[in-house]
């Protein structure tokens, strides 16, 4: 997917390979590249070690390593993202890729989100003919989250379990 929408803006092709990834684009786990040793780099908090990544530029290429597997998503996001990539709503319609021959980016970023789990909704995302596109749309500005909590409506329980504190 990285490959495809990076061939978009270059007007060139990526090719994917597998490596140490101590060259080229890096994308996985950092223990999918035992070499580069980052495993220590990240958070010992299960809930914001789950989708904590690094981006980092070197000489040779760029790092978007995350600490799970559920954390390379939103690297890729990230990435594209600082390149100039958006997609403002769900559809093709709404995505703005870059144009550039170059491809160049500094960055040495750490990051994680601030909740654990984020929602964002509206009408067109949940007619199920929509479902794609707005799971892709969800995915590339980071909304997914590394898992759901459902609360919506939830005030009217919350006041009819707790009625005598409320009453007070």
């Amino acid at each position: 997917d990285l490959a495809a929408i990076l061939e978009k803006v270059c007007g060139a092709p990526f090719a994917v390979r597998s490596g140490d990834g101590k060259d080229g684009l890096a994308v996985g786990t950092a223990g999918d590249f035992p070499a580069l040793a980052l495993k220590d780099e990240f958070d010992g908090e299960p809930l914001r070690r789950r989708e904590q990544y690094i981006l980092r530029s070197h000489p040779d290429g760029l790092l978007a390593v995350a600490a799970e597997a559920s954390g390379v998503e939103p690297a890729v996001s990230d990435l594209l993202h600082r390149l100039g990539y958006r997609r403002f709503f769900p559809g093709r319609a709404w995505e703005i890729v870059p144009r550039s021959q170059e491809l160049s980016l500094a960055v040495d970023a750490k990051e994680a989100p601030s909740f654990a789990s984020r929602r964002i909704w509206y009408g067109f995302g949940e007619l199920a003919e929509n479902s794609g596109a707005f799971d892709e749309w969800r995915r590339r500005n980071r909304v997914p989250g590394a898992y759901e909590i459902e609360t919506g409506h939830a005030y009217e329980d919350i006041v009819r379990r707790n009625r005598a504190q409320f009453d007070a």
